[in-house]
């Protein structure tokens, strides 16, 4: 569950570590919105880098 100015959302969640590096990708895919991303975070060395997290939401 991710927290988001869009409400509580069930997320499917996925990491990626790459190969020779010390450098992790985090992602969050909505389940409610076709599996967009809602969160993305990045670590290096374990330390937080870089975090996205979904503002609003308009669906056409």
């Amino acid at each position: 569950m991710i927290s988001s100015n869009v409400g509580e959302l069930e997320c499917v969640k996925v990491t990626r570590v790459r190969k020779n590096s010390t450098r992790e990708t985090t992602i969050w895919f909505s389940q409610k919105y076709n599996f967009i991303p809602v969160k993305v975070l990045q670590k290096k060395d374990g330390d937080e880098i870089a975090t996205m997290i979904l503002d609003s939401i308009e669906l056409k």
